[in-house]
């Protein structure tokens, strides 16, 4: 079996172009073939010096694409993604998607290896690469119960509330300076109450309802940033980000009485300026003063007496029993996010429209709970799984914690990234295998200063105040939208402009080839690297040995030994110099082609598809 990642090809090469050229020419074949020439051309012409002094930058740039190679490795004889395991249901989730995939008359994935469950899920819960240390103890235990307790291991680690706050950020758009300007006190407030709601695993009804029904100084009650954190302040524009963020639906694709009839609840909302740099009180307004009668989508009539707070009674809508548009959309978009796809995709576009068959279907809608708004526009893959897991998810008392286990013991959640059928686009839309998608901007910004053994370091360009960001925080602790990198761009950080979870881009571009294949600063975090002599000493003249630790350190996984040939095939034995005196400078050359073989094999490893892909 072929990887999943890689070309039919099988043999290896290694070089700048014939990688690039490799990839890309399946798929862009004309304009990607004539790109991949003039870069191996002007490589090529680089590294014979042919190219003038007006060419600096790119001399530098190609000569080092040209005298670093890229090794691309093919394992044509067996996959280390999968384990051998058939799909076999662990719950609920699993049995619907059966149902489903019959349905459909697709075949799910082999469930997959341990190496990758423990990658993909230190990934997607926590941000963070195993080290080499923990990818060795959990490949090699062997009880029968450790993917669950992994899981729970994990969502009792520290990391879990940074990473899954930076998500929040993300959809509540933190965000200094234009066109957010929440400034950076209120940035630091408000990022602060969102890591406590997670690390205390607050109900999600109550996080709704505490940023819904919050008044008060955006300083000192940082909830109320919720209300900030939108240039646009009309009800319109609040209603907006209020559906968006607990409907996962975009209120400007709505009926206009629908519309118009949702931005009644937020019309009493008033904002005030104080004496204090930036500070602002966001309050409701009881005046004008009457009662407000407001038609919802479900033909629910909320009537709000006079000087009481619409806001609240969106909430108790939001909440109500019966009703689990707020449920279904929390857990699509928590599937999303460890998916990298929802079963409603896009995430954030739920198409909710009245139902107009008369009042019997009204009367008998509301009687058994059925909502007569339906999402017509963008149906779910799989209507009886996000049924399912709202129900849970409500049953639980909206613990999102509880839901992320649920889904990661799945088997849904465990089967490999190759897929079982020859379409392979119905596999990954229905979920009959792991959909791989790109590591986020910051968790690959810290994977990348992890192998360099030092933390990555940001600095605030905003002027008033001078934001600190202290040196040993990691990037996924970076809350702040305005504080950014010309990395952090390149990958596709979110803009936090609109809320929306497609701000984010994850896709590849040539731009981020270029930049991790030429850049100086990954060369540097390569040869850098404090792992390596431990490496090399530690092995003690083992080349496989070596090979497996570097494998362990990048890919969390153990090579092929159809790998390892090809490596030693390239390099010969790689292994630092016995004991004993230096004759010649022998024993110094020995640890220079040592050191020298094994940053090859991580830079090699950091541009593979299998490194910057979640799979």
């Amino acid at each position: 079996m072929k990887s999943y990642f890689v070309t039919k090809s099988s043999t290896y090469r290694f070089g700048y172009a014939s990688r690039l050229r490799r990839e890309t020419t399946a798929r862009h074949s004309g304009f990607a073939a004539c790109l991949n020439f003039i870069i191996f051309f002007i490589g090529l012409c680089a590294a014979r010096g042919q190219v003038g002094s007006g060419f600096g930058f790119c001399n530098r740039l190609f000569c080092m694409a040209f005298f670093y190679p890229v090794l691309i490795f093919i394992a044509e004889s067996s996959s280390p993604y999968e384990s051998g395991k058939d799909f076999s249901p662990n719950g609920k989730i699993d049995e619907l998607q059966l149902a489903n995939f019959a349905k459909l008359g697709i075949k799910p994935a082999k469930i997959c290896s341990d190496a990758v469950f423990l990658r993909r899920v230190y990934l997607d819960v926590i941000g963070t690469l195993p080290s080499a240390n923990e990818a060795e103890k959990f490949i090699s235990d062997k009880t029968s119960d450790k993917r669950a307790k992994l899981v729970d291991d994990l969502l009792n680690r520290d990391e879990f509330a940074k990473y899954w706050t930076l998500k929040w950020c993300d959809i509540l758009r933190v965000k200094s300076e234009f066109p957010i300007n929440l400034w950076p006190n209120a940035v630091q407030a408000y990022s602060h109450w969102i890591w406590n709601a997670v690390e205390t695993n607050m109900p999600y009804d109550k996080f709704a309802r505490a940023l819904l029904t919050s008044s008060g100084s955006n300083f000192r009650d940082p909830a109320v940033n919720f209300y900030r954190s939108t240039p646009d302040k009309t009800p319109s524009g609040i209603a907006k980000i209020a559906t968006l963020a607990f409907l996962g639906s975009r209120l400007q694709d709505w009926p206009e009485y629908d519309r118009k009839e949702i931005e009644k609840l937020f019309s009493r909302i008033s904002y005030k300026k104080t004496g204090e740099w930036k500070e602002e009180i966001v309050f409701f307004n009881p005046e004008p003063s009457g009662e407000m009668i407001v038609d919802m989508p479900d033909r629910t009539k909320l009537k709000i007496p006079s000087g009481h707070d619409p806001r609240a009674a969106f909430a108790d809508w939001l909440t109500a029993s019966g009703k689990k548009w707020f449920a279904e959309a929390a857990v699509n978009r928590t599937w999303f996010w460890l998916f990298g796809l929802g079963i409603v995709h896009e995430p954030d576009a739920f198409g909710f429209h009245r139902k107009n068959d008369g009042f019997l279907d009204s009367a008998l809608g509301s009687f058994i709970g059925r909502s007569p708004c339906v999402n017509t526009g963008n149906p779910p893959r799989n209507p009886e799984l996000i049924r399912y897991l709202a129900d849970e998810f409500i049953r639980s008392n909206y613990d999102f914690k509880e839901l992320i286990r649920m889904i990661a013991n799945s088997a849904t959640y465990q089967q490999s990234c190759v897929p079982a059928v020859e379409d392979i686009a119905a596999a990954g839309k229905y979920f009959a295998a792991y959909p791989v998608h790109r590591l986020d901007a910051e968790v690959l910004a810290d994977a990348l200063s992890y192998f360099a053994g030092v933390s990555p370091q940001y600095m605030s360009v905003i002027p008033e105040p001078f934001t600190y960001v202290p040196a040993e925080n990691r990037t996924i602790e970076l809350y702040d939208g305005s504080i950014s990198s010309s990395f952090l761009e390149t990958f596709g950080r979110s803009a936090r402009d609109t809320g929306f979870l497609t701000e984010r881009n994850s896709q590849v571009t040539y731009s981020q080839r270029l930049f991790l294949l030429n850049s100086p600063i990954i060369q540097n975090k390569v040869t850098n690297t404090p792992f390596l002599k431990t490496i090399i000493e530690n092995a003690k003249g083992d080349s496989t040995d070596i090979i497996n630790r570097i494998y362990l350190l990048v890919l969390s996984r153990y090579p092929s030994e159809d790998e390892i040939e090809k490596i030693l095939l390239n390099y010969g034995e790689i292994k630092a110099p016995g004991k004993g005196g230096d004759k010649g400078g022998k024993k110094k050359q020995a640890m220079k082609n040592a050191n020298f073989a094994c940053r090859q094999l991580i830079w090699a490893l950091i541009n593979s598809k299998e490194f910057i892909f979640n799979h």
